[in-house]
């Protein structure tokens, strides 16, 4: 664990060294250099982005963003930007940090989702049937979402007071707590998926001592705080039941479709017209005019 967390460190040390040799060269002179979560991210910006005026770094990882982006303000460079997921700091808000940029919602897998890029995919995997029924399908996927996404916010706040009370959501099979209907449509056995959470997180932290009840009343007590089903919903999830509904044949028009070819296809689906309806956009637009930077093409 430790050797792992050391290795980290450096790399991120290797990559702000990277970016200070990048920003500084002669050849970049007036470009913005934007950090990025991962390379998925990469993939969808660089065709939002102009490639001229942007260079573009993926540090795998929110918290690698925020440092990298901080070390390099602090050393006085101003061409420099970071756009990350919000996750769950539209809801609970944390101290904005300067030139730190959030998607609209929870991710920028719900922001495409809310996009035609959604109507898109449904049109290229799903069979007619459900190409009837996009509006069904969207509400079926946040229903049972926005219960894992409380989860996921519970455990989010857990990490900071108690360390025994961390969830494992890595390797967790959906298939084992979400029914499939060949009519396109879901369901969520919410004790199960409490249970199985429960028993899989063990793996990591023995020591676990949440019980079912225990989750079903930290997941109501959230639903008081917020029911913001696009700030609390994770597009992962979404996505990978999307591939959990594709599963069952008569739902899908296609064979072999798993979640990334789903993500590749909202990525691609995903226009910079769409961008622009964005609050992302507004205030990026709103920070290149007022440095006088210009990112766009």
């Amino acid at each position: 664990m430790q050797n792992s967390l050391r290795e980290e460190a450096n790399n991120l040390i290797s990559k702000i060294v990277e970016l200070r040799l990048s920003i500084t060269h002669p050849n970049n002179e007036g470009k913005v250099f934007i950090l990025l979560e991962g390379k998925t991210d990469i993939r969808l910006f660089r065709k939002l982005f102009s490639s001229q005026r942007t260079d573009s770094t993926a540090l795998d990882g929110k918290d690698k963003v925020v440092t990298a982006l901080n070390t390099l303000l602090q050393e006085g460079f101003s061409n420099i930007i970071g756009i990350k997921d919000a996750d769950f700091e539209h809801v609970e808000p944390i101290e904005p940090s300067q030139n730190l940029f959030l998607t609209d919602f929870h991710d920028i897998e719900i922001q495409m989702i809310e996009s035609n890029a959604f109507n898109s995919l449904i049109c290229e995997y799903f069979s007619s049937q459900c190409q009837d029924k996009v509006e069904d399908i969207k509400r079926t996927l946040y229903e049972i979402a926005l219960i894992i996404g409380y989860t996921r916010w519970f455990n989010e706040k857990e990490k900071v007071i108690n360390e025994e009370h961390i969830f494992l959501f890595e390797g967790l099979s959906f298939q084992n707590f979400i029914t499939v209907n060949s009519n396109c449509t879901m369901i969520l056995d919410q004790n199960e998926y409490f249970s199985l959470l429960i028993d899989h997180s063990k793996s990591k932290n023995p020591y676990l001592s949440l019980t079912v009840q225990d989750l079903k009343d930290k997941v109501d007590e959230l639903k008081g705080s917020s029911q913001n089903e696009k700030q609390i919903c994770c597009g992962h999830d979404m996505t990978k039941l999307l591939e959990r509904l594709l599963s069952n044949g008569s739902n899908c028009d296609q064979s072999n479709i798993n979640q990334d070819k789903i993500e590749s296809g909202l990525r691609l689906g995903y226009d910079v017209e769409a961008f622009k309806q964005t609050t992302l956009y507004n205030a990026l637009l709103f920070w290149e005019e007022s440095h006088n930077y210009r990112l766009f093409i």
